[in-house]
């Protein structure tokens, strides 16, 4: 099932690595002034899973992985010589995972309300999100941030309000220029 293996591998490498953690990463490494510690993180982590995809995809493009491989990195000569990935429980943050998920799921789910309204990406939007898990607002709330940089900086506020669903409902998204969509009084988009 070669075409099962090389399909899975190019859905992370383009699914998550190029769609999600870039950008996640530019918030760190915009700031490397006033955090420098974080922005190494954040290279370190780009340049260390593009490496490992690298080795992953070697049997399926081996010439052009292997020109990448050699002038992203210099401890090892040639990909095809280097240690195959392997699982590391170090690496494995199961709650930071599931905070960045649900970040993914709202931007997603903004994105498409956007889209189904016909707004441009270029308008800017303030977003209030509701929710009675105390916990997901403390998600949204840690990881703004990454949400703004992802949508396209709209001004983004998480709210205690009681709601039918302990999930996260979109209530009130606006723009400086107009209102986009009042949920007000309606039934919320829920992602």
């Amino acid at each position: 099932e070669l075409g099962i293996a090389v399909q899975e591998v190019y859905d992370f490498i383009w699914d998550e690595f190029c769609d999600w953690y870039i950008e996640i990463a530019k918030v760190r490494t915009y700031k490397k002034d006033e955090d420098p510690v974080s922005a190494n993180a954040a290279l370190w982590t780009l340049k260390t899973v593009l490496t490992e995809a690298l080795k992953l995809l070697h049997p399926y493009m081996p010439f052009i992985t292997e020109e990448i491989f050699c002038t992203l990195q210099s401890e090892e000569e040639t990909i095809m010589l280097s240690k195959w990935p392997e699982y590391k429980e170090e690496w494995n943050f199961p709650a930071e995972e599931s905070a960045i998920e649900h970040c993914k799921d709202l931007v997603k789910g903004i994105r498409n309300v956007r889209t189904e309204m016909d707004v441009p990406p270029s308008r800017k939007a303030k977003l209030y999100i509701t929710s009675e898990d105390a916990g997901l607002r403390t998600v949204f709330e840690e990881n703004k941030e990454i949400k703004e940089a992802c949508m396209n900086n709209p001004i983004i506020k998480s709210q205690y309000k009681t709601a039918d669903n302990p999930i996260f409902k979109v209530f009130y998204l606006e723009n400086p220029h107009g209102t986009i969509a009042d949920f007000s009084g309606k039934e919320p988009y829920v992602f």
